[in-house]
């Protein structure tokens, strides 16, 4: 399984050093989910889903974000 943090409006996945890709092939691939959690929530990325894409199969999960308020 892979883990990527997607952008909700553009659908465009996260790589490294703040920029964005069209493609999962060149997002950063998190270690598991928590790690993906905790990178978008520390760096304030809010409009973001994290996508769980398995290999041999068609489909994959988004799990949208939401900051709770404070």
């Amino acid at each position: 399984m892979k883990i990527f943090l997607q952008d909700k409006r553009t659908q465009q996945y996260f790589m490294s050093g703040g920029k964005w890709a069209q493609s999962s092939n060149e997002a950063l691939d998190f270690p598991n989910s928590d790690k993906a959690i905790e990178y978008a929530l520390r760096h304030e990325l809010s409009e973001v889903h994290v996508v769980l894409k398995f290999p041999d199969h068609p489909y994959h999960i988004c799990l949208p974000l939401q900051q709770q308020p404070v």
